[in-house]
């Protein structure tokens, strides 16, 4: 530690150094363990080879998104490694950097030193995570920017400064260039400032119009960048078209699916005298496997954890940064829900961005481990600690052994 202190880093300097190292260690183990390409990941190599040789309209020919495989190709560019080997570096800085960034906010959630390290393990060692690292996907890059996104915003609510608001909409933009899930963050997570408590001489309007400013001025020389290509057509926006739709037909289309999805269970599902209730079935079915999703993305012992920490009241954050954090796992939510209604199916990696915010609440259960741990006279209190790190030390040895 002296030699630390000696050279000028702090501690938070390590804590985000050991956490990227960590993360791309595993992502690194994953890049060798993995034997075969996922379907996905031949298709953005695909890409990038057609981007390289060929350039951006013939890409777009191909995947209407093409700023993952740009990356690749960019990455080939510049380091002579293959295709693939460029999309694995790519996923190693990537997984790194989200264990990084992780570290962060636990940090700007008042998070003690071995809440940090609780806190990471945690995250590196999820077993959800683990079954990603050895595809070739785009969450990774919408997830890193993502959680870059509400550090931000929680560094803007505590001491807002005139360079967050862009530097927020930049990473969501960039995020979004990975999944387009990201944009719709932008016009309503700046809404929950509207119920923060400000700082002295700061309004509540103020704050929150902040955030408006730069999507605005995009739109705009979206707009001129349009006009000025003469005759382009929505197909030169790639998918940025999907948003606009979603914002014009996305809700005539939700029910509409609701409505066909009903009629379909009242017909082959339900009996006569039931078939009234088919949009109850419907509805209620969604929501159990919305929720059987979200079970098992979070797994047990995350659920165990998050629960000690909210009802305990662990963690110390404040009122704003409790706000904010809620508003991106709800504004997850209704991106789940919509899609889920829109299209009838989900998956586990829909579900990770919601993850890596509920993630940011299990470590803070820790402090109630150990007090349960050092002086309850519950036995099952007194046995939950060992369990919880039993367990955890599972997770590591399961990940490890794994990609070996």
């Amino acid at each position: 530690m002296e030699i630390i202190r000696k050279i000028g880093l702090s501690s938070f300097s390590i804590n985000w150094l050991w956490a990227f190292i960590l993360g791309a260690t595993m992502a690194w183990l994953a890049s060798c363990k993995s034997t075969h390409i996922n379907n996905d990941g031949i298709l953005y190599l695909q890409v990038a080879q057609v981007y390289f040789h060929s350039g951006l309209k013939a890409a777009m020919a191909i995947y209407p998104w093409p700023f993952y495989s740009m990356l690749i190709a960019w990455t080939h560019k510049v380091t002579a490694l293959s295709f693939l080997h460029s999309a694995y570096l790519i996923n190693i800085v990537l997984y790194g950097s989200i264990a990084a960034v992780f570290t962060r906010l636990l940090r700007q959630l008042n998070a003690t030193q071995w809440i940090v390290i609780f806190g990471t393990l945690l995250l590196v060692f999820d077993p959800t995570l683990n079954v990603f690292r050895v595809f070739l996907i785009r969450g990774p890059g919408y997830w890193f920017f993502y959680l870059l996104s509400l550090s931000l915003l929680l560094s803007y609510i505590e001491m807002p400064r005139w360079w967050h608001a862009p530097l927020w909409f930049l990473s969501l933009l960039i995020g979004g260039l990975f999944r387009v899930e990201a944009f719709i963050f932008m016009p309503l997570i700046p809404l929950a400032l509207l119920l923060c408590k400000t700082p002295q001489g700061y309004s509540k309007l103020g704050l929150c119009l902040r955030f408006y400013m730069f999507p605005l001025f995009a739109m705009i020389l979206m707009l001129f960048i349009w006009w000025g290509m003469g005759g382009a057509s929505d197909k030169d926006f790639g998918r940025f078209q999907q948003i606009i739709w979603q914002f014009q037909h996305g809700y005539t289309a939700l029910l509409a699916s609701v409505r066909q999805a009903s009629l379909t269970i009242s017909e082959h599902v339900l009996s006569i005298f039931e078939k009234r209730h088919g949009l109850l079935f419907f509805v209620g079915g969604v929501i159990a496997f919305l929720l059987y999703y979200l079970i098992i993305t979070l797994n047990f012992l995350n659920i165990v954890l998050i629960s000690i920490a909210q009802i305990k009241g662990s963690m110390k954050a404040g009122y704003n940064k409790f706000l904010i954090c809620y508003s991106y796992i709800l504004t997850n939510a209704m991106v789940l829900t919509v899609f889920m209604l829109q299209h009838l199916f989900t998956g586990k990696r829909f579900y990770v961005p919601l993850l890596l915010v509920a993630l940011l609440f299990s470590p803070f259960s820790l402090p109630q481990l150990w007090q349960w741990y050092k002086t309850s006279s519950v036995l099952w209190q007194r046995a939950l600690a060992p369990l919880v790190f039993l367990i955890l030390i599972v997770f590591i040895i399961m990940d490890i052994l794994y990609y070996l």
